[in-house]
């Protein structure tokens, strides 16, 4: 069987996306995570097993059911500004996380004119890092309280 003709690749590049999370104090107004560099990972979806095994299950297979759905986080990482009001203790990730507030997320993606929405996230972890010779960064994860949407 022949392969694929040969074909010039869409892929796009990053740059130019952007996350942005709902104001706690302004529902429907939306701010911009300042210094974005990577969204390492996208909200997962894992359905759990449920085993409902049994001592005459055929052929001693064990007999799995799905269960609970576990949503992953949203990771991402950020040139950790400490004193920027989008990642501060004040009024942004920081705050965030202190509070538990849970806000909407949204990942513009303007190549594919593409958003996808994260409801309820909240910031479960906040974690900067500073090197001698690199940008002081962060990793932040948002725990999503419902499933993505795209649109």
């Amino acid at each position: 069987m022949p392969g694929l003709a040969e074909y010039e690749s869409e892929a796009e590049i990053g740059h130019g996306c952007y996350l942005e999370y709902e104001d706690p104090t302004t529902p429907g107004n939306f701010i911009e995570v300042k210094e974005l560099k990577t969204i390492s990972q996208f909200p997962s979806k894992t359905v759990e097993d449920v085993d409902v095994s049994h001592m005459k299950s055929p052929n001693r297979v064990r007999e799995l059911r799905p269960g609970m759905v576990s949503l992953g986080p949203l990771q991402f990482g950020i040139n950790w500004i400490m004193d920027d009001p989008t990642h501060d203790g004040t009024t942004g990730l920081r705050k965030l996380q202190a509070d538990a507030s849970k806000v909407t997320w949204r990942v513009q993606v303007p190549q594919f004119t593409k958003t996808f929405s994260i409801p309820q996230g909240y910031v479960k972890e906040f974690n900067g890092s500073v090197e001698i010779d690199q940008a002081i960064q962060a990793t932040v994860s948002v725990q999503p309280g419902a499933e993505m949407t795209e649109s």
